[in-house]
């Protein structure tokens, strides 16, 4: 499974056994990079890529955002295959993005991360997908 760890600042997703993604707040990825490397035992090789600057994440809050990413993607969202702090690598709206489940309470709520050159489209697509659940944009951050 693909199952996750945070301590509320930095989470850790496996995506499979030899890759991970390491997500932290904006303007901590030296820091969190430094964090990670020095986690490792001694002797193991480890390969670090900051990617913040070529992706965009979009998250998706509320009761209908299951339905409304079951359009866009072929995933099993039942809680026992994709549980809170889980992340799987899928195509959603035919582009390649991680897709993390990250409840806000009892809310549920996903997160999307992948090309940010392809988050125009997506965000265009996710709308179309939700407008019949009512989707609309709640807030929006843009940090570079």
């Amino acid at each position: 499974m693909n199952a996750g760890w945070t301590d509320g600042q930095v989470a850790v997703y496996c995506l499979r056994p030899d890759r991970y993604l390491v997500h932290g707040a904006a303007g901590t990825d030296d820091a969190l990079e430094a964090r990670v490397v020095s986690a490792l035992p001694a002797g193991q090789l480890l390969t670090v890529t900051n990617i913040t600057h070529g992706r965009t994440e979009i998250q998706l809050v509320g009761a209908q955002c299951v339905a409304l990413l079951s359009r866009l993607c072929a995933l099993n969202f039942a809680a026992r295959e994709f549980p809170n702090l889980c992340a799987k690598q899928t195509s959603v709206a035919k582009i390649s993005q991680v897709v993390v489940r990250c409840d806000e309470e009892v809310q549920p709520a996903y997160t999307l991360i992948g090309a940010r050159s392809l988050g125009q489209y997506l965000w265009a697509a996710l709308l179309a997908a939700g407008a019949e659940f009512g989707a609309f944009p709640a807030a929006s951050t843009n940090e570079h």
